[in-house]
C-alpha cells in the first residue's frame, strides 16, 4: 500500500440539470479557486519541523509567521492541482493566480455577482478547495472519523503493508476493511497516534456553475500516507512533517482530480 487515501462525504447530482453540459470534444472553462485553509494553524510546529534550539517567538510573530508557510502551502497547491488538471480530456484550466489575491479571497454572493466574477476571469465552472485537515484532525473530523471506524482501517491497513511482501498487499487491504468494521468506540488513545505517526490531508473539493453559483458536485478526501511520493525525497528529509505533508498533499489533490475526471465522464453528452 503506497498511499493511504479515502474520498466519500460525496454530493453528486445530474449535471445537465444544474446548466452545466459536457459535449466533448469541446471543453468547459475551468478555474481552481486559491485552495482556502479553514483548520486553524498558529504555530509553525503544526506544519513543519521546528529546531529544538530555536529561539522563543511572541506569540504574534509566531502567528504572522506559521500564516505565511499556510499561503505557500495554499499557493503550492493550487498550481499543482492545476498543473494535473491541464490534462483533462474536459477542462480547459483557466489561471486565476494572476487575477485575485490568495489571501482574504471571498466568494460572490449573488448569482449576479458570481456572472460578472464569471466573465472576469473567462471561466464558466469553478473548482473551490476547502482544508480542513493539514498534519492534524480537527475535532469534528476526529469523532466522525472514529463513529465510521475509518482511522483504525487506515492505520492497521497501513501497518500491515510494510510487514507483507509486495505480492501480498491484499492481506493489508483485508485487514484495513476487517478492523474498520469493529468498534472504535474504546481506542481514543490510538488517535494521537494516528496524527503522530500519520499526515493527515483533509480536502474538500466543490464545483460550483460560475452563471448561477450553484454547487454542482461535491467531494471530500483523505489523504494518510503517501509512501511512494516519500521516496522522491532524500532520506535524511522523509521524516520532516513539512516533507510528509508536501507528499500526502499531492498524492490527495491527484485523487480528487481522478475522482472529478470520473465524475466529468459519467455526465458527458455524447
Amino acid at each position: 500500500m503506497a498511499i493511504a487515501v479515502l474520498s466519500f462525504l460525496c454530493a453528486c447530482s445530474r449535471w445537465a440539470k444544474m446548466g452545466v453540459v459536457l459535449t466533448p470534444p469541446h471543453k468547459l472553462n475551468l478555474a481552481i479557486l486559491p485552495i482556502q485553509f479553514s483548520v486553524k494553524i498558529s504555530k509553525r510546529k503544526e506544519i513543519e519541523d521546528v529546531p529544538k534550539n530555536e529561539q522563543k517567538l511572541s506569540s504574534i510573530k509566531e502567528s504572522s509567521l506559521a500564516q505565511a508557510k499556510v499561503q505557500a502551502a495554499s499557493q503550492e497547491m493550487t498550481r499543482y492541482l492545476e498543473k494535473r488538471l491541464s490534462q483533462s480530456y474536459f477542462f480547459n484550466i483557466i489561471p486565476l493566480s494572476d487575477k485575485i489575491p490568495f489571501v482574504h479571497f471571498q466568494l460572490p454572493t449573488s448569482s449576479a455577482a458570481w456572472q460578472e466574477f464569471s466573465q472576469t476571469a473567462g471561466a464558466s465552472v469553478f473548482l473551490q478547495i476547502q482544508v480542513e485537515g493539514y498534519g492534524h484532525i480537527k475535532k469534528s473530523w476526529l469523532f466522525y472519523l472514529l463513529g465510521t471506524g475509518a482511522i483504525e482501517g487506515i492505520v492497521q491497513g497501513v501497518a500491515v503493508s510494510f510487514a507483507v511482501d509486495r505480492n501480498q498487499q491484499w492481506i493489508a487491504v483485508g485487514v484495513g476493511v476487517e478492523e474498520a468494521a469493529q468498534e472504535t468506540a474504546e481506542w481514543l488513545g490510538g488517535t494521537y497516534l494516528f496524527d503522530r505517526f500519520f499526515t493527515p490531508v483533509i480536502l474538500k473539493a466543490r464545483l460550483i456553475n460560475g452563471h448561477t453559483g450553484k454547487v454542482f458536485w461535491s467531494k471530500t478526501t483523505m489523504g494518510t500516507w503517501a509512501r511512494a511520493d516519500l521516496k522522491k525525497f532524500p532520506k535524511s528529509e522523509r521524516s520532516k512533517k513539512q516533507i510528509r505533508l508536501k507528499a500526502v498533499s499531492e498524492a490527495a489533490l491527484r485523487e480528487l482530480a481522478k475522482d472529478i475526471e470520473k465524475a466529468a465522464a459519467k455526465n458527458e453528452r455524447l
